[in-house]
């Protein structure tokens, strides 16, 4: 019998919406996603309204830290040979491949980091998607 929203079995998703990101922008957090529950986190994904072209020395880089900020969970580098295509969800790498957990209220943080100069061009509004299992 379900008793509370985290007896659900099976996989949820949530996602947090993160403003454009100026060209000129230095690194920053821009969304944070608070767990509802104690749960294992299975997946981290990045959509943005615009694409955006990966580069050798000068890129952005979109690391998760947490839970509460301590240990970066899941990257994704917009080095040379990986681009943002507009509307298509891209994964970042987890740390561990059979994710994390959190537990009830702890938050995770989306940073979009500056490496060398940063792209040179905005990054389009977006969301964090987040995929994720009671425990």
């Amino acid at each position: 019998m379900v008793m509370s929203p985290h007896d659900v079995p099976g996989t949820w998703v949530e996602s947090v919406a993160f403003p454009t990101i100026a060209s000129s922008a230095a690194t920053d957090y821009v969304a944070v996603w608070v767990a509802p529950f104690k749960c294992l986190v299975t997946a981290l994904k990045i959509v943005s309204s615009d694409a955006a072209t990966g580069a050798a020395t000068n890129y952005v880089s979109f690391n998760v830290d947490g839970p509460n900020a301590t240990t970066e969970q899941g990257a994704l580098d917009l080095a040379s040979g990986t681009d943002l295509a507009a509307g298509i969800a891209s994964a970042l790498t987890l740390t561990t491949t059979a994710g994390f957990n959190a537990n009830a209220g702890e938050s995770l943080r989306l940073e979009a980091e500056e490496v060398g100069t940063g792209l040179g061009a905005a990054i389009g509004y977006g969301a964090l998607i987040i995929e994720f299992e009671a425990r």
